[in-house]
């Protein structure tokens, strides 16, 4: 009974189980890869926000004039100012139209530096339009740095320079990306050549490492975005990976965590699965015991019942039926308890014509016997008497002395033997037709002729 109540809970349960794994597996992948999408956009967002700052400050009338009067205090105070008023970079510099940095905080020795052969610097003077960098090492103190560039032009729309800022990848970390790190999971941005430019472990962008060999960063800088199970030989474990681009920029955001703590809603709902059939097991048990002293035991109570009717023993029926149930099962005990005092009245009744037959049959069979004996007397005996009697008759008759009355007196007496004699052989002929055989007429009176 506990297997009947419990297997087609638990194949139905494991089938909606294994669906349900199914869809939380899926709604993890997706989740993990709606989170790197999200990080994109945001660093998308931010690097967006540098831009239009950075725009906003060398599109003023007075830094273009400083530029064109070569006001260095006014121009060193521009790069202070970029710097100090916005927490997105961590430093600032100014070239002149050949790329030469004229202004720079905070104040170092690229000062005086060309940086025309970076695109940062040249694409801006070439197109008048901003340029962002990819991710690289900065000069100062080597660091991943994203460099953006956006051109100073003057009233007639001439590039003059380029103010450039380098962007505070630390505070890129604290805004966008620690926000959504949790557990052990690692948030990383790398560049177009696949080397990080940030990391949530502060040591792999310290050396800005070369990711390039992940499946996952390999196919983010080719803008492919998707999710994997993937093998991560730098912390040697198995990750899942999702990976969003920025193809803005050809940078590439990748966020992954160990797959059990990844799965670890899975491996709760199972534990939880595995409880619950567990003590709808144990619960399917006590149902069952339950049952089967209601239901089971009074059955086999009955059927007990039923050899003991079939063995003669019904004394003992009234304390094994459960005849105190107001159910079906308690109607059959009734019901069999009646049937079973029928069948004894019965059976005592059937004994006791037994009995009186019996007795009847011994007392008939003593009858006969005595009956047997006054045959056997009459028949023999008295028919013997019977035969002495006429022969003495017989022998009187023919004395020729006697006279008429004499003779009539013997012929009466002749007679009454002669009667006798046929009374005992009508109930011996009757005696041997109820035995079944036929009389043979045993009795000789053959001189009766010769007397008469």
């Amino acid at each position: 009974m506990a297997l009947a109540l419990t297997i087609p809970v638990i194949v139905v349960g494991s089938a909606g189980f294994v669906y349900y794994r199914n869809v939380i597996k899926q709604n993890i992948w997706e989740d993990n890869l709606a989170q790197a999408k999200a990080i994109s956009k945001l660093t998308d967002t931010y690097v967006g926000m540098g831009k239009t700052y950075l725009e906003s400050i060398s599109d003023r009338p007075l830094v273009t004039k400083a530029l064109n009067d070569k006001n260095q205090s006014f121009l060193d105070y521009t790069s202070e100012y970029t710097v100090n008023n916005s927490h997105q970079f961590n430093e600032a510099y100014i070239t002149d139209i050949s790329g030469k940095i004229i202004s720079c905080y905070p104040p170092s020795n690229l000062t005086g530096k060309s940086v025309i052969d970076e695109p940062f610097a040249s694409d801006p003077i070439k197109t008048d339009k901003p340029s962002v960098s990819d991710g690289m090492r900065n000069d100062i103190n080597g660091l991943p740095t994203v460099y953006i560039g956006v051109p100073i032009d003057d009233e007639s729309g001439n590039v003059l320079g380029v103010l450039v800022g380098g962007l505070n990848l630390d505070n890129y970390s604290s805004a966008v990306v620690d926000t959504q790190v949790k557990n052990t999971q690692y948030i990383y941005l790398v560049n177009r050549t696949g080397y990080v430019m940030q990391h949530s472990n502060q040591s792999y962008m310290d050396k800005m490492a070369d990711f390039s060999s992940l499946p996952a960063v390999r196919n983010v800088i080719k803008g492919e975005e998707g999710t994997d199970e993937q093998y991560f030989p730098f912390e040697n474990d198995q990750r899942l990976t999702s990976y969003a681009p920025l193809k803005n920029y050809g940078w590439g955001v990748v966020v992954s965590l160990p797959v059990d703590v990844a799965y670890k809603p899975i491996t709760d709902s199972t534990t939880w699965f595995i409880g619950f059939t567990l003590l709808l097991l144990l619960l399917s048990l006590i149902l069952a015991i339950i049952a089967g002293g209601y239901i089971v035991d009074p059955i086999v109570r009955i059927s007990n019942a039923t050899k003991q009717i079939s063995e003669g023993d019904i004394q003992k029926l009234s304390g094994t039926l459960p005849l105190k149930r107001r159910d079906e099962i308690g109607e059959l005990a009734k019901s069999m308890l009646a049937m079973s005092n029928t069948i004894k009245t019965d059976r005592e009744k059937m004994l006791k014509a037994k009995t009186e037959a019996e007795v009847a049959s011994a007392h008939a069979e003593e009858e006969k016997k005595r009956s047997d004996f006054y045959v056997d007397v009459m028949g023999h005996d008295i028919n013997n008497l019977n035969q002495s009697a006429l022969l003495n008759l017989d022998v009187l008759h023919a004395d020729k002395n006697l006279t008429n009355d004499q003779r009539a007196l013997i012929d009466n007496a002749y007679a009454s033997v002669l009667g006798s004699a046929s009374i005992i052989e009508n109930v011996d002929k009757q005696d041997e037709y109820n035995e079944g055989s036929k009389y043979t007429g045993t009795m000789n009176f053959s001189f009766r002729a010769s007397f008469i």
